[in-house]
């Protein structure tokens, strides 16, 4: 975590070795609600989905930085009081050798020797993350081949959880009050496809199918078809076609009522 210095994850401000030889780390004191506290009081569909675009930028950056979280769940993600998103609990993460510092390096103001992580709880074979979150892969315990696309996983199952109300199984049942939209059903459906192949390569790429379905865009992980997509663009200009509606509708009534 001392790797990683974003407004969406809690900093670590001092670490070190207590006389009994016990290693500790100091974080920021975090206010708020839980994910799925703070999901209750969120009705609107969009007010929940900039939220998950607003939680998936702390986890591009990190994956950026070659750290995966591999716990992502509603439980670690937490609402600050002014609206801040932050990722918590980064205990189980996985960091790529890509980004492993030197020996005598510092990463801010941390030597590399305590910085250095035991991996033998995190070795192949070990399950680790929540299920219903975790991706097939990590409840298979294949460490060695999990990569991005694994917290794009959990990524998915949080968006079905917005969605439904409850855990990514509710999409399939009568449970949310409210249809859910196919085109966010196949976003969810990308993000957590069993083969990590076919899921989406990036965090970007997800946060910007949720974006792009905001504004009323075509989704990259579903083909409408013509009568959805008329219904797409009737939804977003409809400002514009009812004045033009508006308009013709007038020009006829006034060459009707002008002729002798």
């Amino acid at each position: 975590m001392a790797c990683l210095e974003h407004p969406g994850i809690v900093p670590v401000h001092d670490a070190g070795t207590l006389d009994d030889s016990r290693a500790f780390y100091c974080m920021k004191y975090v206010e708020g609600q839980r994910l799925d506290q703070y999901l209750r009081n969120i009705r609107a569909l969009p007010e929940r989905l900039k939220l998950l675009e607003r939680i998936a930028e702390p986890l591009a950056f990190a994956h950026s930085k070659g750290i995966l979280h591999r716990d992502l769940k509603p439980e670690n993600v937490m609402i600050g009081p002014f609206g801040e998103v932050l990722v918590m609990d980064w205990g189980v993460a996985k960091v790529k050798d890509a980004v492993r510092p030197e020996a005598g390096t510092e990463v801010q103001g941390y030597s590399s020797s305590s910085l250095s992580i035991d991996l033998s709880e995190t070795a192949h074979g070990r399950i680790l993350g929540t299920p219903g979150y975790m991706s097939p892969e990590q409840a298979r315990g294949e460490t060695d081949s999990i990569d991005e696309r694994t917290d794009i996983y959990s990524l998915g199952a949080i968006l079905a959880f917005m969605l439904a109300g409850g855990g990514p199984e509710e999409l399939d049942r009568s449970g949310p009050s409210q249809p859910v939209p196919r085109s966010l059903r196949a976003i969810c459906a990308k993000a957590m496809a069993p083969d990590p192949a076919t899921r989406y390569a990036s965090v970007q790429e997800l946060s910007s199918d949720v974006a792009k379905y905001l504004e009323s865009l075509p989704v990259t992980a579903y083909r409408e078809g013509i009568f959805e997509r008329a219904t797409r663009l009737f939804a977003r200009h409809r400002v514009a076609i009812v004045l033009v509606a508006a308009y013709l509708l007038m020009r006829l009534l006034f060459i009707l009522l002008s002729r002798p």
